[in-house]
């Protein structure tokens, strides 16, 4: 088993600190984001590629309002010098505050580019939320509300009312493929 050099340590901080931001952006005001991506950036948004800064921060304000709740972030060191990749997990609340929104499961994974500043920018960022209503719909269970109980065929998945980390990883593989 080997060890995580320190300065793997330090760059992954930096990615992970880069992230909170990311998410406390989008948020609160995702105009913001647009020093975040650059003219060669790439958003993967379900079947859509987006290319450039302008195209993507239309895209990201094209969507309703959103909370974000994080469960994990897992960062690993890319062969391109001081970039990351980042994969992102956790529930997204889309169209309004987290008890009236429709919940989604979040899986993003970026490509961190390293700015001359020393920051990051985003390279590439794949996107595919997962709506649970849409998995189970087609078991003929009816939707979830974020203010109804689920019914018992998906009462079992931890992430209609959980953000741990270990629920995350409780979720049945059928659940996350969307099987």
């Amino acid at each position: 088993m080997s060890t995580i050099k320190s300065e793997d340590k330090d760059l992954i901080g930096k990615a992970k600190r880069f992230m909170e931001n990311y998410y406390r952006t989008f948020d609160a005001n995702r105009a913001d984001l647009v020093n975040l991506f650059r003219e060669e950036s790439v958003l993967a948004f379900e079947d859509q590629h987006i290319k450039g800064k302008e195209a993507i921060l239309a895209k990201l304000t094209s969507i309703p309002e959103c909370h974000h709740e994080i469960a994990d972030f897992n960062c690993l060191r890319h062969c391109t010098p001081g970039s990351m990749l980042v994969f992102v997990c956790g529930q997204t609340w889309v169209g309004g505050t987290k008890d009236k929104a429709h919940a989604v499961l979040t899986n993003q994974t970026f490509h961190l580019m390293p700015t001359p500043q020393g920051g990051f920018y985003v390279g590439t960022q794949i996107w595919r939320p997962f709506d649970l209503n849409k998995i189970w719909i087609s078991s003929a269970a009816p939707p979830m509300s974020a203010s109804a109980p689920a019914p018992a065929s998906v009462s079992a998945l931890p992430m209609a009312t959980s953000t741990s980390p270990a629920s995350v990883s409780a979720l049945p593989m059928s659940a996350k493929a969307g099987e």
